[in-house]
């Protein structure tokens, strides 16, 4: 017999089992009711930290808008003279992140209007999260374009900035919270980012920064508009 025959034998075989015999379905874990009453407290933020942290991101808890220029004034000084990846988005604008940018004096792009090989050269990307999940330390971004998202992945740093309130427990949660409030996520385009890229693909060696950002920084604050 064949070794193709020997395969369809056993495919065949393994069909006519009785449905009692198949392996039971793993628990996901993921069966419990919404808790949108623990969304955006001080015990959610720090799970949200916690787990962030153990798969290398970093995290940054700031109290109004003049402490989020502070912080990345800091962070984008270290990239003078050099392409900074920023979309369009009402947000970073009430939180005059472009003039910040001006006045370090950095290469600022927008990935919606700029070339992909300048894109490329990008050493730094910053956006706005619209969202953390608590349970697993993910940000979920939500792109208004298809190259919006160029900002989150294209360079090797990235920072994000998520308003304090938008931390749900679990990604129940935010689902049940986005459905109430009558958004339809399903045909947007959307990153679910969980820390700095990691693979172990060749020869199970951890690479950091493979596929994605080797460095994700998410700035957590609280606005002055409350």
């Amino acid at each position: 017999m064949s070794g193709r025959s020997v395969v369809l034998l056993a495919i065949q075989r393994a069909l006519q089992e009785e449905p009692n015999s198949l392996p039971k379905e793993t628990h996901t874990g993921y069966d419990r009711k919404p808790q949108p009453d623990l969304t955006g407290t001080d015990d959610i933020l720090r799970r949200f930290s916690e787990r962030l942290t153990m798969v290398g991101g970093e995290t940054h808890v700031l109290s109004g808008d003049e402490a989020v220029n502070c912080i990345l004034r800091e962070l984008i000084v270290e990239f003078k003279d050099q392409i900074v990846l920023l979309p369009a988005d009402p947000e970073l604008e009430r939180l005059g992140i472009p003039r910040l940018m001006n006045e370090v004096a950095v290469n600022r792009i927008q990935p919606e209007s700029s070339s992909l090989s300048l894109a490329a050269e990008a050493a730094m990307g910053i956006t706005t999260a619209q969202a953390g999940i608590a349970d697993t330390g993910t940000i979920v971004l939500i792109h208004s374009s298809e190259r919006g998202r160029l900002s989150a992945l294209l360079a090797p740093v990235h920072v994000a900035l998520l308003k304090k309130e938008m931390i749900f427990p679990d990604k129940i949660t935010f689902l049940a919270k986005a459905q109430q409030a009558g958004l339809d996520y399903s045909a947007t385009s959307q990153t679910w980012v969980t820390g700095p890229s990691l693979t172990a693909d060749i020869e199970k060696v951890l690479v950091r920064g493979a596929h994605g950002p080797r460095r994700v920084i998410v700035l957590i604050y609280s606005t002055d508009q409350g």
